[in-house]
């Protein structure tokens, strides 16, 4: 259904909208924009507000990000629902804002991609699960949105803004829009139109107890009637597709035959024309654990040397209570088996690798997997590790492929200045003649050493890998990894790691070069 058939259906319109006044050009950008079509039982959403000293009240709230910049905020209530459609289609890369201090021309600065294209919308159902961002900077309603968005696909209005322009909007957006902007950057820039289901304003589904059973109750917006129109039921089950009614609804309140117990329930509902409203899918529970915890004693710990600070850990008992029906269900065995696999996929992909260690094959395991890591080097590899030794850059550091990529070695002076067993040489200095013999080998391998300063410990204490833009924790030193039980975790989010990295690598008063290291420890020697 094209959006201008759409919107008769709807009483009137909300726009909510973020800009940013740049003074120095004069224009006002936009950084996120809702319009929505609002039927008639939906009241009037908050209004944004700000009275000056003078008791004047203005339709906006703003923040400013610097002399030249400020953020604004707003809410615009449109009797006429085409007007939203305007706002949001706009006219090449601007839309006109109706404030009732006077229009805005708000601009789109970046490539603006809408999405689906040629005004296809999207159904969100209002209880997803797991949420997609999308979910998250709707409006909140108690059934199915229909959605069409432009996207700012090379993100130009999220490269405007500095660090502390995205910390202030996260406060802005957070406080006057419920809407934290700087976690869901993808919408920087972004204009959404949503409209709700115009038919209901609500939906109810149950399963009768021996699940033969499904009933549902519509509850109809005023003046409209879902008669007419069709419902879809589906079981999605672990092994494939099951079965698929259709029913003519005939009745807002229907109870209808399921030809099996679903294991997850599919509902499709079409309105009287045809279009979907809703597509929502639902797990019913058959049996409850509950567990109950009862209070028991108090456990009293004093922490330090005189007795004097003391913890209360509160004790408890549990007690499993269980609700329902206690059947056997092969969906539960299907799940299961295919959650081992997917557990045994993280090995496969690197994610998660677990080394048992005490054998020699445990090891060796554990040394191939690094190499193999290091060799999947596009530009840099650094290897990150406070007991960094000449032994381990032989064994690790030249398994890089692509000949463009450098290596980059992290180790630390309170390691390096540690003596190799009873003799005077120095880990530092070993490591220092192993990539003076390494560069002189192989000219072309662009290898950089750096050591973390600190005397007594390291700053650094766990042990990275970083690969590009991916950095794995490792459990254990090099020099050990794989002989002893550890792990290889692949970290879900690399970049506060790479930045710290990074800022030591650069910092002078942080780190400094291996070879400058060695001269120091010279300087040292030659004073004692």
């Amino acid at each position: 259904m094209l959006l201008n058939q759409v919107a008769p259906n709807y009483e009137r319109a909300e726009i909510t909208v973020i800009w940013l006044h740049d003074r120095a050009t004069e224009q006002h950008i936009n950084i996120f924009s809702v319009a929505e079509l609002c039927p008639v039982e939906q009241p009037l959403s908050k209004a944004i507000q700000n009275v000056d000293t003078n008791g004047q009240i203005y339709p906006l709230r703003r923040e400013s990000l610097d002399e030249s910049r400020t953020l604004y905020v707003t809410r615009c209530f449109i009797d006429n629902p085409n007007d939203a459609l305007v706002f949001f289609r706009g006219n090449g890369s601007s839309r006109t804002l109706p404030l009732s201090t006077g229009e805005i021309n708000l601009l789109s600065i970046g490539d603006m991609v809408q999405e689906p294209p040629y005004e296809v919308p999207l159904i969100i159902p209002p209880n997803k699960y797991p949420k997609t961002s999308l979910e998250h900077v709707l409006p909140k309603r108690p059934v199915s949105q229909r959605v069409c968005s432009f996207f700012d696909l090379n993100g130009k209005v999220l490269e405007q803004l500095t660090e502390k322009d995205q910390a202030k909007l996260s406060t802005f957006s957070s406080q006057n829009i419920g809407i934290n902007l700087a976690l869901y950057q993808e919408f920087i820039g972004a204009v959404i139109l949503c409209f709700p289901n115009p038919y209901l304003r609500n939906i109810s589904t149950r399963m009768s107890n021996d699940q033969k059973l499904i009933i549902l109750e519509m509850y109809e917006r005023k003046g409209k009637s879902i008669t007419e129109g069709e419902i879809q039921i589906s079981d999605e089950r672990m092994a494939g597709s099951g079965f698929v009614t259709k029913h003519k609804i005939v009745n807002p309140r229907l109870i209808l035959p399921l030809p099996c117990p679903p294991e997850k329930l599919r509902i499709r509902l079409f309105g009287p024309e045809g279009e979907l409203l809703s597509d929502e899918a639902s797990h019913f529970v058959n049996q409850i654990n509950i567990d109950m915890n009862v209070t028991s004693s108090v456990r009293r710990i004093k922490i330090n040397e005189d007795n004097k600070k003391t913890l209360e850990v509160t004790t408890h008992t549990t007690q499993n209570i269980k609700v329902g029906q206690d059947g056997k269900y092969i969906h539960k065995k299907l799940a299961k088996a295919e959650e081992e696999r997917v557990l045994d996929k993280l090995e496969q992909q690197r994610s998660f690798i677990y080394f048992p260690g005490n054998s020699t094959s445990s090891k060796a395991y554990a040394k191939q997997i690094i190499r193999d890591l290091i060799g999947t080097t596009k530009e840099r590899c650094i290897i990150c590790d406070p007991y960094l030794s000449g032994p381990d850059v032989v064994q690790f550091g030249l398994f890089i492929k692509q000949e463009k990529a450098c290596v980059q070695l992290l180790s630390s002076s309170f390691f390096l200045s540690k003596k190799i067993d009873s003799t005077e040489t120095l880990q530092g200095e070993i490591l220092n003649e192993t990539l003076f013999s390494i560069k002189k080998s192989f000219p072309l391998l662009d290898i950089q050493c750096r050591v973390l300063k600190g005397k007594e410990k390291s700053p650094l204490h766990d042990r990275f890998l970083i690969i590009d833009e991916t950095v794995y924790l490792l459990g254990s030193s090099l020099n050990e990894f794989g002989s002893r039980a550890t792990t290889l975790f692949k970290v879900p989010n690399p970049r506060p790691i790479i930045r710290q990295v990074d800022t030591w690598w650069l910092d002078t008063n942080a780190t400094i070069t291996i070879e400058q290291w060695i001269t120091n420890r010279k300087k040292e020697r030659d004073s004692e």
